[in-house]
């Protein structure tokens, strides 16, 4: 059986690059659009961008093909040779001076100007995913390992196969047009599963990073065309081409859309699949959606790649463009050039990746300060406003934000109660700590010290460097149901971006010295960090002499409520006196989350410790972290404009 090829992400590219004469200019120029900022470059046709906990800037590329040769199908549906091998790259841009470090490799694809690779990234419980190449042709065809598949990237660029969306293409095949498999669209459900929005087999699928088990969510419908279709009996259809996923805060999945050519302005948009699977429009009006991105604001972005009219597509006519539910596009960036996906940090900024098509190397990450600062807050600064009690209190904190979700749905959130009979482990962390100035702040919802580089604990192996410590009144951890008077956090973090808490419970008792130089300094009111001249502070003197603890993996306790956290809880308290108990409640009290349901996980003894991650998805709040913290294949289906009806008629011919 001989068909050609689908429309989907993967043939946009031959034809921009041939209808175009390289709109993005010979000289792979970036064109930013207003008020951006370029601050990576060098990118071959990237697809996909990660913004971590810590700020870093994460990309995936299609890359430039290999050494090796490839059986493949041109865009007519001929055999030809491509070329393959691992240039399609992994790179983490650092927040704080932009240097770019490449972490792993994929397998790519070039064959004539038709180029597969990476696609999409995203985070569970602190380990980075990745959609890689794609499979397509007859059901018995084999594709080369992480073709058409989910993979896991180590901190050390190792890159595992979790999952291969090919292999389930060709054994269910849910949209019968034809078996084209290629896995586009990554996002972290709320449930901790993985989803797939299949762009070569027009489907929604959920796949178990833990298992890769590979389970069909949704398939969606063909949409109307301008062509007839041999493949879907000859009606006037287009391929829907899912691009990207994302879930609101109900646990709805929102898919955006790019139909196939003729690429007709409007006629993309996004679709709600509910969790039972039913698909219903959410959005309508848009062009060529390429990526949607929850902000801070609570906004939903979405990315359009290009306008295209008889010509081919417009010069620098890609957008930035805010989504709302039963409205068309609103224009927030214009000017762009073949922007292809967006994310942001917790403060609002912007990185945009353009130039998805080009010369090689001309693909590009640009930044928009504070796009989607939260509302009432100025750009780079300020937080969606949660607190304890009332309408914006833990039963609410995950329906106050989309990128807090997890606050209602995570199944391995903090804090737990630990019962009778916890696995106590031995006093075996190493912890090195050094005094630090006192840099103090009361920042609404806890008092807070930011702690000097340079102190760190050793766990499993793993160092983690301390950011800041923070208290709770009352204890947010409970032994048996029962409370302690207050419970001190220290928030320490890993070079990898990777999270672990050491908790210690703070009960009545004898006056503690080691807390008095804070305690003279208690901020009373809410304000910005002060470093309080002449005055030290050392964590360690704040540990109990023994140090045996309980382990186990769950969340930071305030918004989002990010999993992928190391919990260390010493099973030995340590006293303030009174007076200095009733020195912090005074100002700040009844400043605890309640525990959390365990679900199915365990305490874990340290013989049976879980191996380190990267970064977990979600952004940051004061409270947990330091304050501091269409692979050129996408373009195809537009040769179908260049090569005429003819061509197009023939397309997906059995």
């Amino acid at each position: 059986m001989h068909r050609t090829r689908s429309i989907t992400i993967g043939l946009l590219i031959a034809l921009i690059l041939s209808i175009s004469g390289g709109v993005v200019g010979a000289q792979g120029e970036v064109v930013a659009g207003a008020d951006g900022e370029a601050i990576a470059q060098g990118f071959n046709g990237p697809q996909g961008i990660l913004v971590d906990p810590n700020g870093d800037i994460w990309v995936i590329d299609s890359g430039m093909g290999g050494p090796d040769e490839l059986p493949w199908i041109t865009p007519e549906g001929e055999q030809v040779m491509g070329q393959f091998g691992p240039s399609a790259q992994v790179a983490r841009i650092a927040a704080a001076d932009h240097a770019v470090t490449q972490v792993a490799s994929l397998p790519s694809l070039h064959a004539g100007q038709d180029t597969v690779g990476g696609a999409r990234l995203a985070l569970v419980d602190g380990l980075l995913y990745a959609t890689s190449g794609q499979g397509m042709g007859a059901p018995d065809a084999e594709m080369p390992a992480n073709m058409g598949a989910v993979v896991r990237i180590d901190p050390d660029g190792t890159v595992t196969t979790v999952a291969s969306a090919w292999d389930f293409e060709r054994a269910n095949n849910p949209d019968p047009a034809l078996y084209d498999s290629h896995p586009y669209g990554l996002e972290a459900g709320p449930d901790g599963m993985l989803y797939v929005a299949d762009a070569g087999g027009n489907d929604l699928l959920k796949v178990d990073p833990a298992t890769g088990e590979v389970s069909l969510v949704a398939v969606f419908e063909p949409l109307p065309g301008v062509f007839p279709r041999p493949d879907r009996g000859g009606e006037m259809l287009t391929d829907p081409v899912p691009t990207d996923v994302v879930f609101d805060g109900a646990g709805n999945a929102l898919v955006s859309l790019l139909p196939g050519a003729p690429f007709v302005p409007g006629s993309s948009k996004v679709v709600q699949v509910a969790p039972d699977g039913t698909v219903s429009d959410y959005a309508a009006g848009y062009t060529m959606l390429t990526d949607l991105a929850w902000g801070p604001d609570g906004n939903l972005y979405g990315v359009q790649f290009a306008v295209f009219g008889e010509q081919g597509p417009t010069p620098n006519s890609g957008a930035v463009v805010r989504i709302v539910a039963g409205s068309g596009p609103e224009p927030v960036i214009e000017g762009l050039s073949f922007p292809i996906a967006l994310d942001f940090n917790e403060a609002g900024d912007a990185y945009v990746a353009i130039n998805a098509v080009g010369p090689p190397g001309s693909g590009a990450v640009v930044a928009f300060s504070g796009l989607a600062a939260p509302a009432g807050q100025e750009a780079g600064h300020g937080e969606v406003h949660w607190g304890y009690e009332g309408d914006t209190g833990p039963d609410h904190w995950g329906a106050l934000n989309p990128d807090w979700a997890l606050c209602s749905t995570g199944q391995e959130q903090s804090p737990v109660d630990i019962p009778a009979g916890a696995p106590v482990n031995p006093a075996n962390i190493v912890y090195n700590y050094d005094p630090t100035a006192l840099n103090i702040v009361n920042n609404g919802h806890t008092i807070q010290v930011n702690y000097d580089p340079g102190s760190a604990i050793q766990i499993e192996g793993v160092t983690y460097e301390l950011k800041q410590f923070h208290f709770h009144a009352l204890s947010e951890h409970t032994v048996a149901g029962q409370y302690a008077d207050m419970e001190m956090h220290l928030v320490h973090q890993s070079a990898e971006g990777g999270y672990a808490v050491v908790g210690v419970f703070i009960n009545a008792g004898a006056e503690n010295p080691a807390f008095a130089p804070m305690w003279e300094h208690l901020p009373a009111m809410a304000g910005e960090p002060e470093t309080i001249d002449g005055v030290t502070v050392n964590a360690d003197d704040m540990l109990p002499a023994e140090r045996t603890y309980w382990r186990y993996n769950g969340s930071f306790t305030t918004p989002p409520c990010t999993e992928g956290v190391k919990w260390v809880v010493l099973n030995q308290d340590v006293n303030l006196s009174a007076d200095q108990l009733g020195a912090f409640t005074s100002i700040m009290h009844d400043n605890y989350r309640p525990v959390q349901p365990m679900n199915d996980r365990t305490f874990l003894s340290t013989a049976a410790a879980p191996p380190e991650t990267l970064p977990v998805t979600g952004g940051v709040v004061a409270e947990e972290p330091s304050p501091n913290e269409l692979p050129w294949a996408l373009m195809a289906g537009l040769a179908l404009i260049v090569l005429g009806v003819a061509f197009l008629l023939r397309q997906r011919l059995t």
